[in-house]
């Protein structure tokens, strides 16, 4: 499943690094996939708090008039 930046329309990749728009702070992708959640396969993209390794967590994601998935609350930046 493709994952793209609402902001710039921009596929996500793993290791790109993305900011969060509620706290400024930068995180990096350092996973992507699916999982199945509530009987359903849905994407899945985990994040890392930049120089905080022990920060995994997983995006969450919404779907956009187009059908695309979008991961919410961050945007693409250059780390």
């Amino acid at each position: 499943m493709k994952i793209y930046d609402e902001r710039t329309g921009g596929e996500i990749r793993l290791l790109d690094g993305l900011r969060s728009r509620e706290r400024g702070d930068m995180v990096q992708v350092v996973g992507l996939g699916e999982k199945v959640k509530f009987g359903r396969v849905v994407p899945l993209v985990q994040l890392q708090q930049v120089g905080n390794p022990m920060s995994l967590f997983d995006g969450s994601t919404v779907t956009d008039e187009a059908g695309r998935h979008i991961l919410a609350g961050y945007d693409k930046d250059a780390l």
